[in-house]
């Protein structure tokens, strides 16, 4: 378990009164995850990055990272864990303007006391990995929005961090380089990087679920394979929903997550729109209606009255898997 959170809470006095930012947030989140936390703005998103970041301290619960108890910990503890453990991506890029991507990219070495052949060969190595090595030399305003993000990514993973942190990573690019730096996102994933993306977008939100989706549909290719799907959807992680709560007369912006059998619709739901998209090559009846038994026992996605309904369409579009 990377990250454990227990009845997290940030309470604010403003004139005497009592503003509940985040009231008894429980999270956990695996090694290799990838997760959204979403919720329009205001809602209390960046209060719960600015804990899990160790940018602030909660005003009451427990938070641990990597297996240590960090809430209550001296501001100069938390900022050698945020320069070891955590790696931050902002939407705003922030590079220093007269450095080039290289020095940027190893600023966070320096508070590490890395020597400085060991900072470049690092900062070199992390470029490489978005694919930016061969804009090591050039400053941020010689390159694109982009290219800078990918620059800021780099920064991000040059420490080896257990956690990247991105809040709202694709706001200020394009949705042609939003879909890049998105598809990078995934890659780091796939190489075994933790990353939790805060975002009020809810495409990006859902496509942390759709990637990892379509990933395991197409190893479903014969009977064999059909157990190894369905635990995959079992064991899908919930996107955390920002809901608001009425405790005492006021109402408060809690970000929870998705109870169990709302995740499981969300994911059955994800799977046959995939699988209506993708065509593919026909499927016999037979292993149809095993793939759908299977998610019946397994999964449990369609256990509930909600879902049972999506039967029909569950046969016809495994028909097309």
């Amino acid at each position: 378990m990377l990250i454990r959170t227990a009845e997290l809470t940030k309470r604010y006095e403003v004139g005497g009164e009592e503003i509940y930012a985040l009231r008894d947030v429980n999270l956990s989140v695996e090694r290799n995850e990838y997760m959204a936390i979403t919720g329009p703005s205001g809602s209390g998103k960046s209060t719960l990055m600015n804990l899990l970041g160790c940018l602030d301290t909660p005003t009451r619960g427990t938070y641990y990272l990597n297996n240590q108890e960090v809430s209550q910990l001296p501001d100069d503890r938390l900022a050698e864990i945020r320069n070891k453990e955590i790696g931050f991506v902002f939407q705003t890029f922030n590079l220093l303007p007269r450095a080039t991507a290289l020095h940027n990219v190893e600023l966070p070495l320096v508070y590490s006391g890395i020597t400085k052949e060991e900072r470049k060969v690092r900062a070199v190595q992390a470029l490489q990995s978005v694919e930016m090595g061969d804009r090591a030399a050039h400053r941020p305003n010689e390159l694109s929005g982009g290219q800078r993000q990918r620059v800021a990514i780099a920064r991000a993973l040059v420490n080896r961090p257990s956690l990247l942190l991105a809040d709202e990573p694709t706001g200020n690019l394009d949705s042609k380089t939003g879909e890049e730096i998105l598809r990078l996102f995934e890659k780091l994933h796939a190489e075994g990087q933790t990353i939790l993306v805060v975002t009020h977008e809810k495409k990006v939100a859902e496509r942390v679920f759709y990637r990892a989706l379509v990933q395991i549909k197409k190893r479903v290719k014969d009977k064999a394979e059909i157990e190894v799907f369905a635990q995959a959807i079992e064991n899908v992680k919930p996107i955390i929903e920002v809901r608001s709560k009425r405790v005492g007369g006021a109402t408060y912006q809690v970000p929870v997550q998705v109870n169990r059998t709302r995740q499981q619709s969300l994911a059955f739901r994800w799977v046959i729109g995939a699988c209506r998209e993708s065509g593919g090559r026909p499927m016999s009846e037979r292993l149809a209606d095993e793939i759908v038994g299977a998610f019946k026992k397994e999964g449990k996605a369609m256990a509930t009255r909600d879902n049972t309904h999506r039967m029909a369409d569950a046969n016809k579009a495994f028909a097309h898997f």
